[in-house]
């Protein structure tokens, strides 16, 4: 957290900013960088692919960019050492912390605990996401907004009744309740988060009970009981603090 709260504060030497993951719905990106000097070297190479290389008398360059893509970037001012960042962009304008589906019979688990922080700086509104050992430095540059989910994960399905066999193996388990939704906190000072964000803390589905199985009962034959359904999970929260 420390560390990205440091890199915004700190004057930016190049766009976009180093590890950052931009929020673009443009197939064309514009390098640009601030280092003394009348001709520059720049370089562009996709991880995998080739490497493109241009030399400049401005300090700015549009490149080819792809979702999903992960790019490093060199700029070589006039013989002096170069200067080197990195930035990716995003698949999609998503991240997901849901929780995990159960197995049959077992219930789902919570939500995610995610933080959130939107600050704006020289480059744009940052996105700052911490998910337990994961940070992640977002940039936006477009209007769409970001989505990220919390939800609960589903309870599992009951299996169902053995097939004749005898009543108590004919019967449907019950399904496994569903999982809470996780809680997000949002810390903004810039502008409301709802004109970037979009936060779904819903709980997971409960699970079908299974059906219950045939059997014979004095060479009659009978239905076995369903299983119940899974217990509703609770909604999570959203929790919003404002910076001075």
């Amino acid at each position: 957290m420390l560390k990205l709260l440091v890199l915004l504060a700190c004057a930016l030497p190049g766009f976009p900013p180093d590890q950052t993951i931009l929020l673009t719905e443009e197939s064309s990106l514009t390098l640009r960088w601030k280092l003394p000097g009348r001709k520059f070297q720049v370089e562009l190479v996709e991880a995998g692919g080739p490497l493109q290389s241009q030399v400049l008398n401005q300090p700015s360059w549009t490149v080819r960019v792809r979702p999903g893509g992960q790019y490093t970037w060199r700029v070589t001012a006039d013989g002096a050492r170069p200067w080197v960042s990195h930035f990716s962009v995003a698949e999609k304008f998503a991240y997901a912390a849901q929780g995990r589906t159960g197995s049959p019979g077992k219930n789902g688990t919570n939500g995610g605990q995610l933080r959130v922080r939107l600050a704006k700086d020289e480059a744009g509104m940052n996105l700052l996401l911490w998910d337990r050992e994961t940070a992640l430095h977002y940039l936006f540059l477009s209007k769409r907004k970001f989505t990220i989910s919390a939800r609960g994960g589903d309870g599992g399905t009951g299996p169902d009744g053995v097939e004749f066999d005898t009543a108590e193996a004919a019967r449907g388990q019950n399904g496994g309740g569903a999982g809470w939704g996780g809680t997000v906190e949002v810390t903004t000072r810039d502008a409301p988060w709802r004109q970037y964000l979009e936060i779904e803390v819903a709980p997971g589905e409960p699970g079908a009970g299974g059906k219950g199985g045939r059997y014979y009962r004095n060479g009659v034959l009978e239905h076995g009981t369903d299983g119940r359904n899974g217990q509703p999970g609770r909604p999570g929260r959203v929790e919003t603090a404002i910076e001075p």
